[in-house]
């Protein structure tokens, strides 16, 4: 593989988990509230919390993960064009394709 290929690779990789890691916390955190108040209403018991938990996040994985792909590319090309690089980029030879 390429240095360049590398590069960017993990580039985008660093977006994309920082992304997904943001959105998970974010949606397991509503959830985990929302479990904790059917606990606390007595709908549910307590015993249940951590495999509703595991169930809701697995239920939520589907519509995280191609969101935090698009914003993590969205993230990584942004800043190649933020920080020029991809003016040299493009000055070295390396075309779009």
């Amino acid at each position: 593989m390429l240095k360049l290929d590398r590069y960017l690779l993990g580039d985008f990789v660093q977006s994309f988990l920082a992304t997904l890691i943001v959105l998970l916390v974010v949606s397991v955190g509503g959830v985990l509230v929302d479990i904790l108040g059917n606990i606390a209403d007595g709908r549910l018991p307590a015993k249940l919390l951590f495999s509703q938990l595991g169930l809701q996040f697995i239920a939520y994985l589907p519509l995280i993960l191609p969101l935090a792909l698009m914003l993590g590319l969205l993230l990584a090309v942004a800043r190649l064009y933020r920080d020029s690089e991809m003016a040299v980029i493009t000055a070295v030879g390396v075309g779009p394709k």
